[in-house]
């Protein structure tokens, strides 16, 4: 995926970043059995193998949380999901019971598109990490929309990051959305420095903007 950010930079196509989350599957492995959450993990994964193809990324992070990778432009992305939410219902999970049972994989998704966004990468870097380190972000960002859409009780749609919502909650003063989002870039800058800095130097140097800026309150912190 890095490869496909260094490919944006050089002028190559936008890129889409899908974070997907399978709902209610603790009660999937409490009432089928570990096994049975197991393969419904492996079916889902299929679907999503079959719908991107060869064109897009499919990454299995952990547990029941899958990230996609769509170079493209934001109707690819849209496109995309509404053919994985068709072809999950058409394709329910059997499970492998004596006398199984059907059910289709309810899931959520939240997603990011690098025409929405202002990468995070200094000017000219493509080097490996900061390619790496830019899809973290991104992966980040279309978990955080996730996550938003979540804590409402929504669940089974599709929610695409928008900063000035999914950080509505980290403010501490009456700030313009364009102030929150310069704090945002600067922090993602110092992210992508980290390695270069050492972690420790990285880390107190976010702490001294978040204190001297008086934006968000620092990870963490109550």
């Amino acid at each position: 995926a890095g490869e496909r950010i260094e490919e944006l930079v050089s002028g190559g196509p936008q890129l889409g970043v899908v974070y997907c989350d399978l709902d209610y599957f603790r009660a999937v492995n409490n009432a089928y059995g570990h096994a049975e959450g197991d393969r419904a993990i492996l079916h889902f994964a299929d679907l999503l193998g079959t719908v991107a193809g060869e064109r897009f990324l499919v990454a299995h992070p952990h547990g029941d949380e899958f990230v996609v990778a769509l170079p493209g432009d934001r109707e690819v992305v849209t496109e995309f999901l509404e053919r994985l939410r068709e072809f999950a219902r058409a394709n329910p999970f059997r499970t492998g019971e004596a006398v199984p049972r059907e059910f289709a994989i309810e899931y959520t998704c939240g997603w990011v598109h690098t025409s929405k966004v202002a990468l995070s990468m200094l000017s000219g870097d493509a080097t490996e990490r900061a390619c790496q380190v830019q899809i973290e972000i991104l992966a980040k960002q279309a978990d955080k929309a996730l996550s938003e859409l979540k804590a409402t009780g929504d669940r089974g749609r599709d929610a695409e990051f928008d900063p000035d919502v999914c950080y509505r909650h980290e403010r501490t003063s009456d700030l313009d959305p364009e102030t929150l989002r310069s704090f945002r870039a600067i922090e993602r800058t110092l992210l992508i420095a980290a390695p270069r800095l050492g972690e420790e130097s990285a880390d107190r140097l976010r702490w001294l903007l978040v204190e001297a800026a008086g934006l968000v309150a620092p990870a963490g912190s109550e």
